[in-house]
């Protein structure tokens, strides 16, 4: 079986991370991307975590899918470049703009997106912005530098004045009333 490779820019555009979309049973994903690096029951549910990327099922069979989404970018570029370019026996991701060891920044997101000519507009949440994109994704940004810890020492959180250079966190798409 050739292995498949799933753009983001494409989830961006379609709200389908490769062959996955919301709604979708357990089983259909695991046929898909195969299996699993983790996976929890949850209270309300399971998780299925492929790298840093998460699918969320609700806990009624047939266990349908109600969220994807990587909600740890911030540190995952800092600290962990395997879990947001995955790569299984199955499939690879092409992460576009997220690259290890970058932060990418609100003005980073919105030239990209403007250069492939996919409309958002950004919501304000508290105070950080919420990007929405007409397929239904959400990207979330903080106005926090990320922690670093140098021989065991903590440097101090640095906050971000210009809203523009909030620093992403999560990426993810959610039926908001999963499947009633």
């Amino acid at each position: 079986m050739k292995k498949k490779t799933i753009q983001l820019i494409d989830f961006f555009r379609t709200g389908h991370l490769g062959p996955i979309h919301l709604g979708m049973s357990l089983q259909e994903v695991v046929v898909q991307l195969g299996a699993p690096t983790e996976q929890y029951q949850l209270k309300n549910g399971f998780l299925l975590a492929y790298g840093g990327w998460e699918i969320l099922f609700k806990q009624e069979k047939p266990h349908l899918a109600f969220l994807i989404q990587h909600s740890e970018l911030l540190y995952d570029c800092t600290n962990h470049d395997e879990v947001i370019r995955f790569e299984s026996d199955l499939f690879g991701l092409d992460t576009g703009i997220i690259q290890p060891f970058q932060h990418v920044r609100l003005h980073n997101m919105k030239d990209w997106l403007d250069q492939e000519k996919i409309a958002y507009h950004i919501e304000r949440k508290e105070r950080q912005p919420l990007m929405k994109l007409n397929s239904g994704i959400f990207i979330d940004f903080l106005d926090v530098e990320p922690v670093i810890r140098i021989e065991n020492k903590e440097i101090p959180v640095t906050k971000i004045e210009k809203m523009d250079d909030f620093i992403l966190y999560t990426i993810g798409i959610l039926n908001e009333r999963p499947f009633q």
